[in-house]
């Protein structure tokens, strides 16, 4: 599940490591004979580094900047995303194996349940079947929810929506896709939930897809997706989440582009307490909340190879369902109460990017994000640390903060 701030990792020289990046590959006519047709494998690589500088200046046990996975690390020149990797061309035969590496890579696994260190560096691994307007996938593949991609070479903006970093992108499962007509194509989806690899229980999660492409300039998709993403607790129902994503895209010149996507979603069974007000009975209880948001992208390419892109966005979840609690004090059994109580967010925040592509497989960017919460909620300086107090983890915040100001320098290959 993409959440919240990622592990520590190593800083190394832009450009330094080879990456990968998802690229299309056009495959051969569908209707070509397979007869003992050997495939062709298509090497794809993206290096993509950063320096970022974060006003809440986050240190402590991760060091990251809160709900970011893109530039989380604060005064560092870091890899943000390193992969390599080949996909497979056919006329009925499909794969893809990609191995990735970076900092957004330990903050996309940070929470992820079970994951081995090993797994969180395959990126995509699987394989599929064409027959006829029909594909079928099968391992590790890229969700289709969202508009904006792990790879950042793929979105104008550098780093991504408070929406992308919270729901998946990358999932394990099965998918079929029916391209209906030139225009329309549906998919379904049963995966393992959430997070890339892991499970968090033994129910296992489905997605629905319909696209709609009536020409270039014009495209409308949806997608509902519907499971049970929380880690069952004897004695209580096990919460089942509903998400419906809708995004369109819009070319209304050919140098300006328009993109907006709104989602809503619920946690039907959803148990929430605030630990600073007791035992289970004293609780406050939330039994199905919602949470909802949307986000709005513009670019301008005023030049051959520069542009400008804006995004803007809010998240309202009120009982931390996507957000969480943030940066906020944890409560300790048997200390006083200090702090807000733990409840969720109301977030929004705007983004301005500068690119600079003067080469299809180079893409340079400067980019200011700024973010804002009703609630203490941006990593400050943690002052002290305790892996178990009374039972209970706990990380002390003093400089939480409400706002949050982020300033990005970086550059990409991509092949």
């Amino acid at each position: 599940m993409r959440r919240l701030p990622g592990l520590p990792t190593f800083a190394v020289p832009l450009f330094a490591v080879a990456l990968l990046a998802p690229a299309t590959a056009h495959a051969a006519e569908d209707d070509l004979p397979v007869g003992d047709e050997a495939p062709r494998f298509v090497p794809t690589a993206v290096a993509d580094g950063y320096y970022a500088y974060h006003d809440t200046a986050p240190t402590g046990p991760t060091g990251s900047a809160t709900h970011m996975t893109t530039a989380s690390r604060h005064n560092e020149f870091a890899v943000n995303l390193a992969a390599i990797g080949a996909r497979l061309e056919h006329a009925k035969l499909t794969g893809a194996v990609v191995l990735h590496a970076g900092t957004s890579v330990d903050a996309l696994h940070a929470l992820a349940p079970g994951d081995r260190e090993i797994w969180k560096h395959i990126q995509l691994a699987n394989v599929g079947w064409k027959a006829g307007a029909f594909h079928f996938e099968a391992g590790v593949l890229p969700s289709l929810v969202g508009r904006e991609s792990f790879v950042s070479t793929s979105n104008w903006n550098y780093t991504r929506a408070f929406i992308a970093d919270a729901t998946p992108y990358y999932v394990t499962g099965a998918r079929a896709t029916w391209r209906v007509s030139p225009t329309w194509s549906l998919g379904a989806a049963i995966f393992n939930g959430w997070d890339t690899h892991g499970d968090r229980n033994a129910t296992k999660s489905g997605q629905l897809r319909v696209a709609w492409t009536p020409s270039e300039k014009l495209s409308i998709e949806t997608s509902a997706l519907v499971g049970q993403e929380q880690v069952p607790l004897a004695g209580r129902t096990t919460p089942l989440r509903f998400f419906d994503d809708l995004i369109v895209a819009l070319q209304v010149h050919k140098r300006v582009h328009l993109a907006l996507e709104a989602w809503a979603g619920t946690e039907r069974n959803y148990r929430f307490e605030d630990p600073q007000k007791g035992d289970a009975r004293s609780a406050t209880m939330v039994r199905h909340p919602w949470f909802y948001g949307g986000a709005l992208w513009g670019k301008w390419q005023f030049g051959d190879t520069v542009y400008l892109a804006a995004r803007a966005e809010a998240l309202s979840d009120r009982a931390g369902v996507m957000a969480s609690n943030g940066a906020r004090q944890s409560f300790v059994p048997g200390a006083v109460p200090t702090g807000e109580p733990f409840v969720g967010q109301q977030l929004a925040g705007g983004t301005l990017t500068f690119g600079w592509q003067p080469h299809k497989s180079f893409l340079a960017r400067v980019e200011a994000l700024h973010r804002i919460s009703d609630h203490p909620f941006f990593s400050g300086s943690v002052t002290e640390y305790s892996e178990s107090v009374a039972g209970s983890s706990a990380t002390y915040v003093t400089q939480a903060r409400r706002s949050s100001t982020t300033f990005v320098v970086s550059a990409a290959f991509s092949y």
